[in-house]
């Protein structure tokens, strides 16, 4: 696959996923963000959310199918902002690439 092939399937994954739950962002990590992706490679994404979510592998399920409708080499990551103390999170930020930014789209809306 292609990163222009890649990015648009985040894109619509990340448009999806905001409908389902309370997104803030969606950033591709990975083998395709350090542009070092194969053809077995798969789609990392990480879906950040602000509030804690009731149901942890319900969410989880339901972003496994929004991607396995879009493509199934996506593999979507659910993290808590204010719950990830691993080091995760910030290590995605700093090599990731920000597919989608709440933030962002509510300050370019009329």
């Amino acid at each position: 696959m292609d990163k222009a092939y890649v990015v648009n399937c985040v894109r619509s994954f990340a448009e999806k996923a905001r409908h389902t739950l309370d997104v803030r962002q969606v950033i591709l990590f990975g083998s395709y963000a350090k542009g070092t992706a194969t053809d077995e490679s798969d789609i990392d994404v990480v879906v950040i959310v602000n509030s804690p979510v009731a149901d942890w592998l319900e969410t989880s399920a339901e972003l496994y199918r929004i991607s396995g409708d879009i493509d199934l080499a996506m593999q979507p990551h659910l993290v808590d902002c204010a719950s990830d103390r691993s080091g995760f999170l910030e290590h995605i930020k700093r090599t990731g690439e920000l597919i989608y930014d709440r933030e962002v789209e509510d300050s370019e809306t009329p």
